[in-house]
């Protein structure tokens, strides 16, 4: 008898398709390599979650400039960017306060600065101190501070002092609710958050944070922990949904939640809750194209409904014609 030397001799029906299932698997997987690589590349890969384009650099007017001196603290935590209009101010002025789980982050403004100059608003981005380092209420009380320092150094930097918003992303959208909702931080420099022309929250989804770690305990815990308090009178403290149902006078809320998360949509709803009982004047927006990071880095861009959408906010509080590079959208 003679035995087969051929190929189909030497491998069986199951080692055949093993084989096709490695060369497969090997094949899907350099695939994905490459195409990993090429995104690292091109700068856009920036977070393990979502792909966010790099953001914008322009240069600032005035750079570093320093709100406040902490004993201690790296002078860049507590220093500030200011970004000017092309014609002489005084111009309203949008003070920008970035996210990052109070634990990272810079002041790196929304992508398209431009778009608010050519609508003839300052930008100012700041900075603060960042925990574990420090903890609550150390964020917050820059954020005050910053807000003094702007209203009085207003004509130095061309700002119109009565034009004052606040725009927070995340974590910076928790500060900024803060800051606008306990009256306390202001009051340490002779403020009141009636003050303030606006504030606008990108996405925030902490503003009542016994209820985060309460209904999400597996996500927010940690983070709450190093930045904030582990003690329940802290988490309380820390949350501007405690403080708006009887802040008194408070300015003007424009909230914003993205995509189909279910977090930062509840917290909104929270929040909104609480401003309607302390007689603040809200809006709610909801913008379903867009997800925790893109709410950010597309604002200014051209056509963007959302940048209508926060332009009209700014135009109706100011009562100027802020206006945006692209068409308007629809009224809600």
């Amino acid at each position: 008898m003679t035995q087969s030397t051929g190929q189909h001799g030497r491998f069986g029906p199951g080692a055949r398709a093993a084989v096709f299932m490695l060369a497969l698997v090997t094949a899907f997987v350099a695939v994905t390599v490459a195409l990993w690589l090429l995104l690292l590349r091109l700068g856009q890969a920036n977070d393990p979650i979502d792909i966010y384009p790099p953001p914008a650099h322009p240069k600032p007017t005035y750079h570093d400039v320093q709100y406040i001196c902490r004993e201690g603290c790296d002078p860049a935590l507590t220093s500030l960017d200011v970004y000017l209009p092309a014609p002489a101010g005084p111009h309203p002025v949008i003070i920008y306060i970035h996210g990052g789980a109070w634990q990272n982050g810079d002041k790196i403004p929304v992508s398209n600065v431009d778009a608010f100059k050519r609508a003839g608003i300052a930008i100012v981005s700041i900075n603060y101190r960042l925990s574990p380092a420090v903890k609550h209420p150390a964020h917050v009380e820059d954020v005050a501070a910053a807000i003094a320092f702007i209203r009085d150094n207003a004509g130095k930097y061309e700002i119109d002092p009565g034009k004052i918003f606040l725009m927070g992303h995340s974590a910076g959208a928790h500060l900024a609710a803060l800051v606008a909702t306990d009256r306390r931080r202001l009051a340490v420099h002779g403020m009141a958050p009636a003050e303030l022309a606006g504030v606008i929250l990108l996405d925030g989804s902490s503003y009542d944070i016994p209820l985060l770690l309460a209904e999400y305990p597996d996500s927010a815990t940690h983070k709450c922990k190093q930045s904030i308090s582990t003690q329940p009178a802290m988490l309380i403290d820390a949350s501007p949904a405690a403080h708006a149902k009887e802040a008194g006078p408070m300015p003007a809320f424009l909230l914003i939640h993205a995509g189909k998360d279910v977090i930062t949509a509840r917290q909104a709803d929270v929040l909104a809750d609480a401003l309607r009982q302390g007689g603040a004047k809200m809006e709610i927006h909801h913008d379903p194209q867009k997800d925790h990071g893109s709410v950010w880095y597309l604002l200014g861009d051209d056509g963007d409904p959302l940048t209508d959408r926060v332009m009209r906010f700014l135009r109706s509080r100011m009562g100027g014609p802020a206006t945006s590079s692209g068409p308007a959208s629809a009224p809600e």
